[in-house]
């Protein structure tokens, strides 16, 4: 028993919601370069009509990978003969993982109609780069002076040397292995997230915040920055995990260092922040509604807020609440550090100094 080619020629796709340039066709179109994608989180589905009925029994897909995740996890594969009633032929969650992978099931009806009703995904809207169906088809012996046989079937007669690679050309009646279907071709750069932080308006990048002079016991004016992962995603980056803000002083020490001025500031604390509010798509906001200390020791002093997809990025809301009485008079340079997965911390917080002259 083997498999037939792809039957996905001479039909009509369609699908439950398209994007502009990337619609239900470029789904069957055996490019991988193009993709079809929905413009709405899952559940979507996109359906083949075939130009008369196929018993299909095998599905090939190759899913779309956004931010190293695939843009399809739960899922359905119906067949129907009038477009309104359906019959679920298989139910099955694919790998977090790129390239074709094959999906077989019983089936021997033959239907006009098949749909693939993704119901989750790893990361993003629904979106494949191409699918491809299939049916069982025997092996066939071919008229005359030997038959062709699997290698492990049946020894081959001295006089014909019969390989594998004569019976993948027997007119489609047997199945090319998956190297041989189509080469697979990377599609986004896999890079370590991007970590910037942004003024209020997303204008510009900051590299220096002034408090000016204050006074014992005050509270600062909150003040609004902007952590992103990747802005304009142009070559989209990892997601930032496991996400870490917490504050050292301008020398990268946690607890005096060679700025022993401001010692107090990092071990007691003294700047404050919470997570409330995101920018980008495929982000949930923290919505922190209290702002926690940060400082000293990083494993420790700092606040947890939730991941960042690429070109997304989430509000970090900032003050300093100095106590009444702090013990000396001084200036500063304490920074803001942003330590995140999969690179290891404290790499990231070497990059960005946010200086405040108290």
């Amino acid at each position: 028993m083997g498999y037939s080619s792809d039957l996905c020629t001479g039909g009509t796709a369609t699908a439950s919601s398209e994007q502009s340039t990337r619609e239900a066709s470029k789904g069957f179109d055996d490019d991988t370069g193009s993709r079809w994608q929905s413009n709405a989180p899952a559940a979507q589905w996109i359906k083949y009509q075939f130009a008369q009925a196929e018993p299909i029994s095998k599905v090939r897909i190759n899913p779309y990978m956004y931010a190293g995740n695939a843009s399809i996890r739960n899922f359905t594969i119906d067949g129907s003969n009038n477009d309104a009633d359906w019959t679920t032929l298989y139910t099955g969650e694919h790998p977090d993982e790129s390239g074709w992978r094959d999906f077989t099931f019983s089936n021997s009806t033959a239907y006009l109609y098949i749909k693939i009703n993704i119901t989750t995904t790893w990361n993003a809207n629904p979106a494949l780069f191409e699918v491809e169906m299939m049916e069982v088809v025997s092996q066939k012996t071919v008229t005359g002076r030997y038959a062709i046989l699997k290698p492990s079937v049946k020894p081959l007669s001295a006089m014909y040397a019969v390989t594998q690679t004569a019976q993948k050309t027997m007119k489609g009646i047997y199945q090319n292995t998956q190297a041989a279907a189509r080469p697979i071709t990377a599609f986004y750069h896999v890079r370590p997230p991007v970590v910037e932080i942004y003024d209020v308006t997303d204008g510009a990048v900051i590299d220096l915040l002034s408090m000016g002079l204050m006074k014992s016991g005050e509270i600062s004016a909150e003040f609004i920055l902007h952590l992103w992962n990747g802005k304009g995603g142009s070559d989209p980056a990892l997601q930032m995990k496991d996400v870490y803000i917490t504050a050292s002083l301008a020398d990268g020490s946690y607890s005096g260092g060679a700025d022993a001025d401001g010692n107090e500031f990092i071990t007691e604390k003294w700047l404050e922040v919470k997570s409330s509010g995101v920018t980008g798509s495929n982000i949930v906001d923290d919505a922190q509604a209290s702002f926690t200390p940060v400082g000293g020791e990083p494993s420790t002093g700092g606040l947890a807020i939730g991941p960042i997809p690429s070109d997304a990025a989430r509000h970090l809301h900032c003050r300093v609440n100095l106590p009444a009485q702090p013990s000396t008079l001084y200036k500063c340079r304490p920074r803001i550090v942003v330590n995140c997965n999969p690179m290891p911390w404290p790499g990231f917080g070497d990059l960005f100094g946010y200086y405040f002259g108290l």
